[in-house]
């Protein structure tokens, strides 16, 4: 009878994760490409057509296994964009699966709200649909602190040490959780097997990250890190007014995207797993110090995504403040929670213009150049007018939103044969005078941002469609350009 209430209860999970994996994927593509988006997948473009080093990331700073990755599923799905936000997805699926074959063996009502509350919190339904490193970061780190918290599990200290050398191969600041089953065996465990288990476990990660130390860019990792980060000896020398903004910040993204009932819960979670020596809530809490403390204190340019590792240690330890709870009420609690949460996710998933994001994240994703708004239609309009002519288009960036993006938002095979883009920076640059000077396409196009394009250069080019942004923002305006108003 337990068997069968069992495998009847691992059925009802599958649907339900099956479920939410189809509503994730649900118009993955609607929201606007997002500047590093873009420079991810063009990277991965490059790869696909080896005009490129597979390690070409590495160059920038990021390591390259999504883009790996994005390159092996834009052979099942070539739409680059898809590809690249399904990575996010499936990594967050796996990991959650993961999550309630291992927690369910302890608690089932446990496991159920883990599940609930990071599918259904827009902190993660917001990130995890973006073809960005976090999400795959994120899961590679959620593995390696579950699979370090499980005491019987055999060659945890192997499995913790891949998925923590993996997660560097996604984002370097798994250095951070690089210490975590030293500490947490010295402070909690106190034993020989714990302690040799850590060993391998840090062992084993930094066997996998020296192997990229293999390839010549390997420094190129670590050095925009003053961009992004104080150093240690500034906050020595007494920098520290970025700290209380910091926190600031941190708290009102958690307070609106987790949202606030999972703040509040996660602390008595945290108070009741510390109380009760839970080996997870240990680890969690553990891995909360190690990443928060540089984060707050050194932090100089922070984005919500930064953060997403909160947005899974935060519910687990919300979740177990819940395990306890009578199952009809922790179903009528967890029913209300995603009642509350889903307009704001599928606000988001269908008409992002009125979904009341974070004010950063507004001008970010949807109001200053770094959104792809009308990336999507100037494509469109590019390959329709590539039919009949051929096309060059000039437009405001080197890289990023602006022409990465739309190298990954049009069809590879029109690119080069009757349809040319070339980033040129500002309007009436010398680049741009050199570039039109060389056409003979049919038509030329300048596309740019409103606020970035001078009067005098306004004034030489025809208008002939404009891209609304959110609110205030700047539009995205594409331009004729006709090149006897330059001779």
């Amino acid at each position: 009878m337990k068997k069968i209430k069992k495998a009847w209860g691992f059925y009802l999970f599958f649907f339900v994760l099956l479920a939410f994996f189809s509503w994730y994927i649900f118009q993955l593509t609607n929201f606007p490409i997002f500047a590093d988006e873009a420079i991810y997948l063009f990277w991965t473009q490059k790869i696909i057509f080896k005009i490129e080093s597979p390690f070409i990331s590495m160059f920038d700073g990021k390591p390259p296994l999504f883009m790996w990755l994005s390159v092996l599923i834009s052979f099942i799905f070539p739409d680059l964009l898809f590809a690249g936000r399904l990575i996010s997805v499936i990594s967050l699926f796996i990991f959650i699966f993961l999550s309630y074959k291992i927690i369910s063996k302890s608690s089932l009502s446990w496991a159920w709200s883990v599940v609930i509350l990071i599918l259904g919190s827009p902190f993660i339904f917001f990130h995890s649909r973006l073809a960005l490193l976090d999400m795959l970061f994120v899961s590679m780190i959620g593995l390696a602190l579950l699979f370090w918290s499980q005491s019987k599990l055999k060659f945890k200290g192997f499995l913790t040490g891949l998925f923590l050398g993996l997660a560097f191969w996604s984002k370097t600041p798994a250095l951070f959780f690089l210490p975590l089953p030293l500490i947490t065996a010295i402070i909690f465990k106190r034993n020989k097997q714990h302690i040799i288990q850590s060993f391998i476990a840090v062992f084993t990660a930094v066997l996998i990250i020296l192997i990229l130390k293999t390839n010549i860019w390997f420094n190129y990792l670590f050095s925009r890190s003053q961009d992004f980060s104080y150093s240690i000896s500034q906050l020595l020398s007494g920098q520290f007014s970025q700290i209380p903004s910091n926190l600031k910040l941190i708290f009102s993204w958690l307070w609106l995207y987790l949202p606030w009932p999972i703040l509040i819960l996660s602390i008595i979670g945290l108070y009741q797993g510390l109380k009760q020596k839970q080996s997870l809530i240990q680890t969690l809490f553990i891995a909360l110090i190690l990443f928060l403390s540089p984060m707050v204190l050194l932090g100089k340019i922070l984005a919500s995504r930064y953060f997403l590792v909160l947005g899974i240690i935060l519910p687990f330890l919300a979740a177990y403040s819940l395990k306890n709870i009578k199952p009809k009420i922790l179903i009528f609690i967890l029913s209300a929670y995603f009642i509350f949460t889903f307009s704001f996710n599928y606000s988001l998933q269908t008409d992002f213009l009125k979904t009341p994001l974070h004010s950063t994240d507004e001008e970010t994703y949807l109001k200053e150049w770094s959104s792809g708004i009308g990336i999507k239609q100037a494509s469109q309009f590019f390959q329709q007018q590539a039919k009949n002519n051929t096309v060059q288009v000039l437009t405001e960036g080197n890289f990023g939103t602006l022409p990465d993006g739309l190298f990954v938002s049009i069809e590879p095979n029109i690119i080069g044969n009757n349809l040319g883009i070339i980033g040129v920076g500002a309007a009436g640059s010398d680049k741009f005078i050199e570039q039109l000077k060389n056409t003979t396409a049919d038509k030329i196009y300048y596309l740019g941002n409103q606020h970035r394009i001078n009067n005098l250069s306004r004034d030489k080019m025809q208008l002939i469609k404009q891209y609304p942004k959110k609110d205030d923002g700047p539009p995205l305006e594409l331009y004729q350009i006709s090149k006897d108003k330059y001779d």
